[in-house]
């Protein structure tokens, strides 16, 4: 990879820069020790190489930050980023995931909102969508009582590696969560007009993750990322209703029904009941598309 690398900047191709944050991706990955999760200290050097290229990666967002190929690399970055991540997590403060992933997912969804908030393509940006996908997909993990059940409670505090490695590995994951609320404060001042619900994820989950660490209540942590994931689904659909946005009241609906959907699994209501919550959740998004329709027929 490092012989590759003269590539990127000569060429300066996308193609390139892609190729290398996959390479970057695969080189993290395919270090895995004994197990699934095992992780050796020297995989935070996965960072050093994703920051090499980082200049190229700057260079070709000031010349073509529209083009496909630059939307590619930028994919490209954000699933490398995330699996280096993971192995990080592995050598930092292990029950600390939680918040470092949200704090992750949210700068990506800041990234795209904010930075490409003139996109004018028919589909989100793929950091928007990356940014959904990712916050949908650990808040609704998160949302359920077992998650927040693990041996890892049992110690006081875990924030304190013994080793220069972990402690290296617990800064980086601490920067993530710091990275994600600055960014979002940095947003709700410049862009108020924007949906900035989904970026009050890590802020959420440190919440649950502190009600945890202190009171080992596993209810009480899945119930804020209830509440969250509610309170975004509904005023992102309020959002839709409110600017006409077919696309965007029904991502609204889809959150609350996403999570309606996992509180079915995570009780034991009859059969009849769950059934009935199903026909009601269908009623919501049509009358949720004729509310929108009908102002957008009035505009």
């Amino acid at each position: 990879m490092l012989l590759s690398l003269p590539v990127v900047y000569l060429f300066r191709t996308n193609i390139g820069l892609a190729a290398w944050f996959v390479g970057v991706a695969v080189w993290v990955t395919s270090r895995k020790t004994e197990s699934l999760f095992g992780a050796p200290p020297n995989d935070l050097w996965a960072w050093v190489l994703l920051l090499l290229a980082v200049p190229a990666f700057v260079t070709r967002l000031r010349e073509d930050a529209r083009g496909y190929g630059f939307l590619l690399a930028s994919t490209a970055l954000a699933l490398a980023a995330a699996f280096s991540l993971g192995q990080t997590d592995d050598l930092g403060a292990r029950s600390f995931w939680r918040c470092s992933f949200a704090g992750y997912w949210s700068v990506v969804y800041l990234v795209g909102i904010v930075s490409w908030r003139g996109w004018s393509q028919p589909r989100p940006h793929p950091f928007v969508g990356a940014g959904w996908i990712g916050i949908l997909s650990l808040g609704v993990f998160l949302s359920f009582q077992a998650s927040w059940r693990t041996r890892q409670w049992q110690n006081a505090v875990d924030l304190v590696p013994r080793h220069f490695p972990d402690l290296l590995a617990g800064g980086i994951q601490v920067a993530w969560v710091a990275a994600a609320i600055a960014f979002a404060a940095y947003a709700l001042w410049k862009h108020r007009h924007l949906n900035l619900a989904p970026a009050a994820f890590a802020p959420a989950v440190v919440a649950a993750w502190a009600v945890s660490k202190t009171s080992a209540n596993p209810v009480a942590a899945a119930l804020v990322v209830n509440l969250f994931l509610l309170a975004v689904g509904i005023l992102t659909l309020l959002r839709g209703i409110r600017a006409g946005r077919v696309y965007e009241a029904n991502l609204g609906m889809v959150v609350v029904a996403i999570l309606a959907i996992a509180r079915f699994f995570d009780s034991d209501l009859e059969f009849v009941i769950r059934g009935v919550a199903f026909i009601a959740i269908g009623l919501g998004f049509l009358v949720t598309n004729l509310v929108v329709l009908k102002r957008k027929a009035r505009a």
